[in-house]
């Protein structure tokens, strides 16, 4: 199994060297029309974005730790300072406001 798990990230390695090479090969990224201007060939360049894209995918399905998406995760705290006392006031403040079960809102 360990063979398996290493043969994954040796693949996913080798993918991100290729993303690397795709993004660096601006090679046929521009054309040369008959009057001798310069124009961005849109679908090559589009073609590259979607190797690029494709293998990052497959890299983050390989080695999800090393290249899968971050999930951030928010917390907010507020810290008060609040003695036990006035926090057991507080609580009962708040649990009397709640309205019973099957009570009216």
């Amino acid at each position: 199994m360990q063979q398996y798990a290493r043969a994954r990230e040796v693949q996913a390695e080798i993918l991100a060297e290729e993303i690397i090479e795709i993004a660096d090969d601006s090679s046929g990224d521009v054309i040369v029309d008959e009057d001798g201007h310069e124009q961005t060939n849109h679908e090559r360049v589009a073609r590259s974005r979607l190797r690029v894209d494709a293998r990052k995918w497959y890299a983050s399905k390989l080695a999800p730790k090393r290249y899968g998406d971050r999930i951030q995760h928010e917390q907010k705290i507020t810290i008060t300072d609040l003695t036990d006392e006035e926090l057991d006031k507080r609580l009962m403040e708040l649990t009397n406001a709640q309205p019973e079960p099957g009570g009216e809102a």
